[in-house]
């Protein structure tokens, strides 16, 4: 029994369903407040901005949560409701999957990480973008289901493994922007938020890249097995190596066989 397991059956009466749902209604409410009068002034009021966390505005630890990645407010409501549909699919899926507990962990992990990235620096004015743990829903989804496919332009079907590609070059490219200019809460924020994907698919992922590195090793020694030996057959590729026990026989034109494929019937 995981550490997951134990957790779950002990707090699992606890766990939220349907989580997805509940943010994403929340953050339907901040963007119709900030389209219908409210303004920029709505994001800034609900912004995790550490410095002013510690002036008292506590709330900003939560309500940040509900604001829609800036990516997706400054293209307007259409690209906000294509987003708000993948991540409803893409957060349903990994629940069903998963479980209600499971997928509350790993959205509690990559929030907590988040928040204690951005406490390194209690006292920085800056505003720290949700769209980094938000993404990580998308990560672990395109790492559970990665031959599922989106409709690029409505038209063009693409796996979501590529997608999952560009959007952790997307990742790699902004923290080198970050660390270039020296902006450190953002750097460790983009770190923080897929710090739950990493926990949770670490594991798979380091055993996937032992297994591959044990298939090329196989494969390079039998490819220095084929090129020490001295007879390979042309029909079948063994070897004197491989197949000690076979004789081997060539043609008038230099070509070697092994018995089983002697007969110019069998050859290639």
């Amino acid at each position: 029994m995981t550490i997951l397991d134990k957790l779950a059956r002990r707090f699992g009466r606890y766990a939220v369903p349907h989580l997805t749902l509940y943010l994403i209604s929340l953050q339907v409410v901040i963007f119709m407040l900030s389209a219908f009068g409210g303004g920029t002034r709505v994001f800034e009021n609900a912004a995790l901005v550490p410095g002013l966390v510690m002036q008292g505005e506590i709330y900003r630890l939560f309500s940040f949560l509900f604001m829609p990645p800036n990516s997706v407010s400054s293209l307007g409501a259409v690209w906000a409701f294509f987003y708000w549909y993948l991540l409803f699919l893409f957060g349903s899926a990994m629940e069903e999957k998963w479980g209600t507990f499971r997928y509350n962990v790993y959205l509690l992990i990559g929030y907590l990480a988040t928040l204690g990235a951005v406490f390194l620096n209690p006292f920085a004015m800056v505003m720290v973008p949700n769209d980094f743990l938000y993404l990580s829903i998308f990560l672990a989804f395109a790492h559970l289901y990665p031959d599922f496919e989106l409709r690029v332009m409505f038209v063009f079907p693409v796996a979501v493994k590529w997608l999952a590609l560009l959007a952790w070059l997307g990742f790699g490219f902004k923290l080198v922007i970050a660390l270039f200019f020296g902006e450190w809460v953002v750097a460790l924020t983009i770190v923080a938020a897929v710090l739950n994907y990493f926990i949770f698919f670490g594991h798979e992922i380091a055993s996937a890249l032992r297994q591959k590195r044990r298939q090329a090793t196989r494969v390079a020694g039998s490819v220095i097995a084929v090129s020490e030996a001295f007879h390979v057959c042309q029909a079948c590729g063994i070897t004197d190596l491989t197949h000690p026990d076979m004789e081997f026989r060539y043609d008038d034109d230099g070509s070697c066989y092994c018995l089983d494929h002697l007969a110019e019937g069998d050859r290639p």
